[in-house]
């Protein structure tokens, strides 16, 4: 699918929405991390966000 989405989109554009979706997922990293109780189940949402939906 990676590969798909680069060869039929803007390369900056892809790049921009890559970097986005990673920002996204380091900030709710970081509010789970300062919680009182950091939730397991957040950091798999966080990481799933990187992976899919696809770019």
């Amino acid at each position: 699918m990676g590969g798909l989405a680069a060869d039929r989109s803007d390369r900056r554009l892809l790049i921009v929405r890559a970097r986005s979706c990673a920002a996204l997922a380091f900030a709710g990293l970081a509010v789970n991390a300062f919680l009182p109780e950091p939730r397991l189940w957040a950091r798999f949402v966080c990481v799933a966000s990187t992976v899919w939906p696809p770019a």
